[in-house]
């Protein structure tokens, strides 16, 4: 990973994609989180190495995303080096043997584009993957996942064209991706270490607390909003369980150091925190946000 700037990466970034596309993008993840919190993350910078591009509305996403690729590609931007998938398939190709849209600029490799696509559906059963044919000998995949709708509600607009998710939004995607911490281990190690995806997960909704302090207290309102309009049915039965993952994490030590050190190798990097003081950030935000929200759906 490493250290880049949140407003040039994204001007960089828009740059490279068509305009009429732009307004379809919105940035999740550390550089959407750099560059939201970009007046309090000193020295101005972020540590990450992946650009997470959602594309939405669904309808448009398969659209957009040949469009993004294709472009860049012909811009000379070039695949991450993957031995998983070491190259672009073919309609031949399964759908689980297809990469995932993964370009580095033509002028570093400091960092790369990652598309991602919202789901069909919020209700139910939804496809994870999606063929996306740049040409004939040139396929690829469009992932999503179940909790992006809430990552990218309401996001924030910028001067560039492309959007960047609130910070809030991104910390209940996180927890709401985890009522127990998924076991599964990240594919790249973080600092030369195994983490599991579910320590990452969680432990950035906490970095994202513990950076905006006081204003975590005014996300529960906005949670309840979002989750009541995404999931209008059953937002209930994913609110209740928005605390488990963090109170499991707290409850082992292993996770918790896991937890504590992806952050300070990546959100927390300019401020790094004992294991100690990363449990105080844990206890405030349940008690601040966590607690008072799942106190508010209670009287819904």
């Amino acid at each position: 990973m490493a250290d880049i700037s949140p407003e040039q990466t994204l001007e960089r970034v828009a740059s490279a994609i068509p305009a009429r596309i732009r307004k379809h993008i919105t940035i999740v993840g550390s550089l959407a989180a750099g560059y939201v919190l970009r007046t309090k993350i000193t020295p101005g910078t972020v540590r990450t190495k992946d650009i997470d591009c959602v594309l939405s509305p669904f309808a448009q996403a398969t659209i957009s995303g040949t469009s993004i690729t294709t472009t860049l590609l012909n811009a000379g931007w070039t695949l991450r080096p993957d031995s998983e998938f070491p190259e672009p398939g073919n309609k031949e190709t399964d759908l689980d043997k297809l990469p995932v849209v993964r370009l580095y600029p033509p002028e570093s490799s400091d960092w790369f584009v990652e598309l991602l696509s919202v789901p069909e559906s919020n209700s139910g059963e939804f496809e994870r993957f999606r063929r996306l044919e740049v040409d004939a000998k040139r396929h690829f995949v469009l992932p999503s996942f179940k909790f992006l709708p809430i990552a990218i509600y309401e996001p924030i607009a910028t001067s560039v064209g492309i959007s960047c998710a609130r910070v809030e939004m991104m910390a209940l995607a996180n927890l709401l991706e985890n009522p127990t911490i998924q076991q599964t281990p990240m594919r790249g190690l973080i600092s030369n270490r195994i983490i599991k995806r579910g320590n990452k997960d969680i432990g950035r909704a906490v970095a994202l607390a513990r950076i905006c302090d006081d204003e975590i207290e005014t996300w529960p309102e906005l949670w309840l909003k979002a989750l009541r309009t995404v999931f209008p049915e059953n937002w209930l039965k994913y609110a209740v369980h928005v605390g488990d993952g963090i109170q499991q994490l707290v409850e082992n030590e292993g996770d918790l150091e896991q937890a504590c050190h992806t952050c300070n190798n990546g959100l927390l990097s300019f401020a790094p925190v004992t294991v100690e003081q990363f449990a105080v950030s844990i206890k405030r935000f349940q008690k601040d946000c966590i607690e008072p929200f799942i106190e508010l759906c209670s009287r819904e």
